[in-house]
């Protein structure tokens, strides 16, 4: 089974930096958050970029840059747990800093105008899990494979701050088959 796994993670490793991670950095420049967002094309690339930082930010543990991406009442659910507010979001990534290291991987990211002040979007994401006892200084953290590979659902809503996340419902998709 380990050695299954093994070549499953090293496939993915290839597989994402070749086809996924160079489109997970490309960045939308100039219109980050955007509050004066016209055209449906203008406001795919803000809510794209949202969805790119929400990303970076949480790899990091940076409770106050996640919170600035959601209104202030927005809700969040992962794995079952919904979480209400942008203090409690805050709260919940700041949490993630004692924890193990985490690299979201987005790509497949389509986001769908409602109108010129709200949004849908479906973005696929592969999240990678590794125990901090096992990451040293400077080498990478060896993973088994994915922890979870689904998709993020939100609403996108223009504020008077710019465009912010008011929903984001983290849905698993695959897994790996019981190898027992």
């Amino acid at each position: 089974m380990t050695r299954t796994l093994a070549r499953r993670s090293r496939w993915t490793v290839r597989f994402l930096s070749r086809f996924v991670v160079p489109f997970a950095f490309f960045s939308f420049a100039g219109c980050a958050h955007d509050a004066g967002t016209r055209n449906d094309s203008e406001i795919r690339a803000v809510c794209t970029q949202l969805v790119l930082d929400y990303a970076y930010y949480r790899d990091r543990a940076d409770g106050p840059a996640v919170g600035s991406l959601f209104t202030d009442d927005a809700r969040m659910t992962v794995r079952g747990e919904t979480v209400v507010g942008r203090e409690q979001i805050e709260a919940r990534t700041r949490s993630a800093a004692s924890g193990p290291t985490t690299m979201h991987l987005i790509s497949t990211i389509h986001i769908r105008p409602e109108g010129a002040s709200r949004a849908r979007g479906t973005s696929y994401v592969t999240v990678y899990v590794a125990g901090d006892d096992e990451a040293s200084a400077g080498v990478p953290a060896p993973v088994e494979g994915f922890a979870i590979v689904g998709a993020y659902e939100d609403l996108f809503v223009r504020t008077p701050g710019g465009w912010r996340i008011a929903e984001r419902l983290l849905r698993g998709v695959l897994r790996y088959r019981d190898e027992s």
